[in-house]
């Protein structure tokens, strides 16, 4: 009831509308940024599909209500899912042009953690089984990548100089 009454005080106050616009916004600046090998991470200055960004970014498109986002959503997952290494560790950073893939720059290694959440997310807003069974074993691979980041079984993960090229 609460949240039936918010929605009536949001509509009269005219923010509903203001909402609404800002949605529809959003929409479009996300499809500017697809590409034929899934979303960009933005604009003209960072024209790559980044790990973490991509995944975070395909959390919201696949609860979308817009159909070509939910396909964006989709490919994005797949396309970095591709270059996953043999080891399970999900590429940070992807060219939209080339083949060379980054996997650690900046320190970052956490794509490889958001992977199974994005994948479970889509799954959970689409109810595409397919689409679960094709990432189940990349996923548990990721997973397994992830464990090997805690080295003293702390539960606690860490980036360090030679995760880059960690083989569990």
């Amino acid at each position: 009831y609460k949240l039936y009454e918010c929605t009536l005080r949001l509509k009269n106050e005219g923010w509903y509308q203001m909402l609404r616009e800002c949605l529809e916004k959003a929409k479009e600046v996300l499809k500017k940024n697809a590409t034929k090998r899934g979303i960009i991470a933005g604009g003209e200055y960072y024209r790559d599909i980044w790990g973490r960004d991509g995944f975070i970014t395909a959390l919201g498109m696949s609860s979308s209500d817009d159909e070509s986002l939910v396909k964006l959503s989709e490919l994005t997952i797949d396309t970095l899912a591709k270059f996953q290494k043999p080891n399970g560790q999900i590429p940070n950073k992807i060219p939209i042009k080339g083949k060379k893939m980054c996997f650690g720059e900046g320190g970052c290694v956490d794509a490889s953690l958001w992977y199974p959440v994005a994948v479970l997310n889509h799954y959970l807003n689409t109810e595409d089984k397919r689409f679960l069974k094709k990432h189940a074993k990349k996923v548990e691979k990721s997973v397994a990548w992830a464990g090997c980041l805690d080295p003293v079984s702390y539960t606690h993960l860490r980036a360090h100089e030679t995760s880059l090229h960690l083989v569990c």
